[in-house]
């Protein structure tokens, strides 16, 4: 039995190279920035952006667990090496590493749950999803206070806050752009 043309069938993970090893690159280079030149007295990035991308590209581009796990792997290398490149030792790495990929997965599931169908027509369908991106940081600001406070010694009450502020905003503005932009809207730019 042949597929109809109507049918969805979900992406193969390696149809298009290119979106996740590209994105994965930009994960290193924001995390590299965020982390050497965006960051408080107390090490906390102001603005951490690499999460939102990785969020709102891994929302783009696919689903499914194959995908998924691809994506989630590609992105944690990502992250892994710009939080290397930036200086750290190789534990803080793969501690820090985690905490930011478990905020993405956590946004990732969050977004996919509240706004199913992924593109932001309309003002309700936006609440939603910056309503998931927002959970996604509280739930990430426990997991970062205690990173920040082994790594870099930040009391807890301190590094929650810090750690909330730089990643919601990230995902609040970079994360719903990702999503609302698509061929159409590039197409009315022109």
């Amino acid at each position: 039995r042949t597929p109809s043309r109507t049918s969805r069938t979900p992406p193969n993970v390696f149809s298009q190279p290119l979106v996740p090893i590209g994105t994965a690159i930009a994960v290193t280079v924001l995390t590299l920035m965020a982390t050497r030149f965006g960051h408080t007295g107390d090490h906390a990035a102001v603005l951490w952006i690499a999460n939102a991308v990785a969020a709102g590209m891994w929302l783009r581009t696919g689903r499914g667990l194959t995908f998924d796990l691809s994506f989630g792997g590609l992105m944690a290398c990502g992250l892994a090496a710009g939080i290397f490149l930036a200086g750290h030792a190789p534990m803080d790495v793969a501690m820090l590493a985690l905490a930011n990929l478990a905020e993405i997965f956590v946004a990732v599931l969050l977004v996919r749950r509240l706004a199913p169908g992924l593109r932001i027509v309309s003002v309700a369908t936006g609440i939603r999803v910056l309503a998931a991106l927002l959970l996604a940081s509280v739930a990430a600001a426990v997991s970062g206070a205690v990173c920040l406070n082994l790594v870099f010694d930040l009391p807890l009450t301190a590094g929650a806050p810090l750690w909330f502020v730089g990643h919601a905003l990230g995902l609040v503005i970079v994360t719903p752009l990702i999503l609302a932009v698509d061929r159409k809207v590039l197409a009315d730019l022109r």
